[in-house]
């Protein structure tokens, strides 16, 4: 059996010192003089000491998991072009409705005014520690008191949305064209929003339509009539606008008309276009302001130069800046069936609020900065593993709907016609009573939703820009057209055009700032700088330590035989000198 332990000859420690790859050992062990030595244990020591803070610093940076944002701009010759959802402000047509259903539809509506909306519940803010009236705002609309009992229990509200709602036929879209061809109304798919019926246009996955010629009319060109005739919504629970709202979104995302359309007004074309965001900021400097004589005369000469370059300006960007880019769109206000009810509580004429009011609704679409190929944990927020019950791909939006209905289905067992899902409809008492507490809890935190950023996403930014249709020159032929008066085109007719402005896209992908490439490159290159080593010289120092913890005393054990072998031979020799004498 082997006897171990350390050799006390040091000569394992030589051999290691003097002949390993590392730099620094040797020329401490074979340096002449000891002032020589000293000087290279300094250099050694100096040399490790940077090397592990160096070290140690890409330790703390790999295992920090942060991210870099790429972005590239690629050119083609076509697009797969997005699915454009339209829906109409009024969701239930005069004619098809009978005056008990009216009643009961503006019932429900006003009771319901507020939660039936696409982006409750989104927000996570939890209103019950919020105090509006201590910071400024005032009280809450009163409570108007209606009798839900009055409604039959047999009221079907997602069936009379369905056959009283907005249709998209011969008679509403009065023209539809596809890159210049005929297109009809059949090419768009039902979809059901918190505005009733919607209507997609391209909303077959399967089936991708694609611009090859970007501008105005070689995209998607509507005209539609909003049949303001036909409104049956009034203040305060339905709408008071007039005219559409779309919005352009991926095939595999459901449409959050709510937050995120465009509305338009009759009377106008639009002119919508898919492009990139351009924000321009100023700065304003705490001076006094220039009197006429100075702006005039002064003020005139030094922008001149500024705009000739006599006068330039030096303006690094930022290290952090926030830019919120507005998005607007319009509707026209009032509406035929509400412009009564605005008349009576301001007192004025509809002339006088159509020619002076003006109404404004500023939000935020989305609560979360637009991500398009995002990490997987722990570098990025986004699981690839998750699906969704109702939808094909999984998307933020989706997943927040079906969230929703979820919530909603666990303690009203059914959901609102907005909601995937496949449980029955709502009652009127049931969205009254139930669903408005459930979305109540949504919207204050109580019912959590948690909906992790997608991996892979697409967002389709639409400017829109507006011009008064027809005009004067040209609505006689509009008028034979069509077939209406002027005033019934201006009051009712949207024209829309849809269209990439330019064939590019971007690609913004995020990524791991550290790759464990990365990493191995930085901890060899900082061992190699200061230090010489590489993995031969961690191979080198394993050897070592194996070697001191489990080689056999060999020497010790060499000694102990050259002393016995001396013994022996001096014994040897004493024992034939006495048989010699």
């Amino acid at each position: 059996m082997a006897t171990y332990c350390s050799c006390e000859d040091g000569a394992l420690d030589y051999e290691y010192a003097s002949s390993t790859s590392l730099h620094g050992p040797g020329n401490i062990i074979n340096a002449k003089r000891p002032a020589h030595r000293a000087i290279w244990v300094v250099l050694f020591l100096a040399a490790f000491s940077v090397a592990v803070w160096q070290i140690t610093e890409r330790f703390v940076a790999y295992f920090s998991y942060n991210t870099v944002t790429s972005m590239k701009v690629e050119f083609k010759d076509e697009l797969d072009f997005p699915a454009v959802t339209i829906c109409n402000f009024n969701k239930y047509q005069l004619s098809k409705v009978t005056p008990s259903e009216l009643d009961y539809i503006n019932e429900v509506l006003e009771l319901s005014a507020g939660f039936l909306g696409d982006d409750v519940g989104e927000l996570g803010f939890d209103y019950d520690d919020y105090d509006d009236e201590a910071a400024g705002f005032g009280p809450e609309e009163p409570d108007y008191s209606l009798n839900v009992s009055a409604i039959p229990a047999n009221f079907d509200l997602a069936d009379l949305t369905l056959n009283a709602g907005f249709v998209l036929d011969e008679a509403t879209l009065q023209e539809c064209k596809w890159r210049g061809k005929r297109c009809y109304a059949d090419n768009f798919t039902h979809v059901f929003t918190s505005y009733g019926n919607c209507w997609t246009f391209n909303g077959d996955d399967k089936k991708r339509l694609k611009q090859t010629i970007p501008g105005s009319g070689n995209g998607l060109y509507l005209v539609i009539d909003v049949q303001q005739e036909q409104y049956t919504e009034k203040p305060p629970g339905g709408n008071s606008d007039a005219g559409l709202k779309f919005l352009v979104h991926p095939l595999s995302e459901p449409p959050k008309i709510d937050s995120q359309g465009t509305a338009v007004q009759p009377g106008t074309h639009v002119y919508a276009s898919i492009q990139n965001i351009l924000v321009s900021l100023s700065s304003v400097r705490n001076v006094t302001y220039c009197t006429p004589t100075q702006l005039t005369q002064c003020v005139k000469t030094v922008v001149g130069k500024l705009s000739n370059g006599q006068y330039p300006c030096f303006c690094p960007t930022p290290c952090v800046a926030n830019t919120f880019p507005t998005f607007v769109s319009y509707a026209a206000w009032p509406s035929f069936s509400a412009q009564d009810y605005y008349i009576d509580r301001y007192n004025h004429t509809a002339d006088y609020l159509q020619r002076n009011f003006v109404v404004m609704d500023l939000y935020y679409s989305q609560l979360n900065y637009q991500e398009y190929k995002n990490e997987i944990p722990p570098w990025g927020s986004c699981d690839p593993t998750r699906e969704l019950d109702n939808y094909e791909n999984y998307t933020k939006t989706g997943c927040l709907l079906e969230c929703r209905a979820d919530y909603v289905k666990e303690d009203c067992q059914c959901r609102t016609v907005s909601m995937p899902g496949n449980v029955t409809y709502c009652t009127p008492t049931q969205l009254t009573q139930c669903v408005k507490t459930v979305v109540g809890k949504l919207s204050n935190g109580q019912y959590p939703c948690f909906c992790p950023t997608p991996c892979v996403a697409n967002t389709f930014p639409t400017f829109v820009s507006y011009a008064a249709w027809p005009s004067f020159s040209a609505q006689d032929y509009y008028i034979d057209r069509y077939n209406h008066t002027a005033e019934y085109l201006q009051r009712n007719f949207v024209v829309m055009d849809l269209y990439y402005s330019q064939l590019n896209y971007q690609e913004v992908i995020q990524q791991r700032q550290y790759t464990v490439g990365s990493f191995l490159g930085d901890f060899g290159g900082q061992l190699g700088l200061f230090l010489g080593a590489s993995v031969i010289t961690i191979a080198e120092f394993v050897a070592y330590i194996a070697m001191k913890v489990t080689q056999p005393c060999l020497s010790r054990h060499m000694r102990r035989t050259d002393t016995e072998m001396t013994s022996l031979g001096t014994d040897m020799k004493s024992s034939q000198s006495s048989a010699l004498s």
